[in-house]
């Protein structure tokens, strides 16, 4: 397994899809319970790399096996802050990639935004732990604010990292 981090390209769409598609599906780890259409998310990229989005994919071969990406608030009382969202295969968990993933795209975000915010679900021990090496601080809960979830309801943490421009 030679797995290679870079920066998401037009040409990935598809790949992406499928990769968040049966991330969605194991109801354990993101809000959304299935990707949305192929044209949404290539709409959704055009609008992305138009924009510089700091946006990287890890690649086993030309497939997509995790991601990370900062989305823009929209408004600009907040443009300098981002939400960042993550996710990984399972059996490209456990290995690290996580770690590189989030600290490629903490460097993508220096001297551009001054705060990066993410959620995670309560119960995702693994992720939290991550968030937290990587410097990230909790700020907030949301108590059984996601439904639906493989194991049921879970609170919704709310973490930010300060990275100043």
């Amino acid at each position: 397994m030679v797995v290679k981090i870079r920066p998401i390209v037009f040409k990935d769409a598809a790949s992406y899809r499928l990769c968040w598609d049966a991330i969605a599906k194991e109801r354990r780890y993101l809000t959304e319970y299935e990707a949305p259409p192929l044209a949404s998310v290539r709409k959704a990229f055009r609008k992305i790399l138009r924009n510089k989005t700091p946006f990287l994919v890890a690649v086993d071969g030309e497939r997509v096996v995790g991601f990370v990406v900062v989305y823009r608030w929209g408004l600009p009382s907040l443009s300098h802050l981002v939400d960042l969202g993550m996710g990984l295969l399972p059996e490209y968990r456990e290995i690290g990639l996580g770690t590189k993933l989030t600290a490629r795209v903490l460097k993508m975000c220096r001297g551009k935004f001054d705060s990066v915010h993410l959620t995670v679900f309560e119960k995702n021990k693994r992720a939290r732990k991550l968030y937290k090496n990587m410097g990230f601080e909790l700020c907030g809960r949301i108590k059984k604010a996601v439904k639906g979830l493989a194991y049921g309801t879970d609170d919704l943490l709310a973490m930010q990292k300060q990275i100043r421009r």
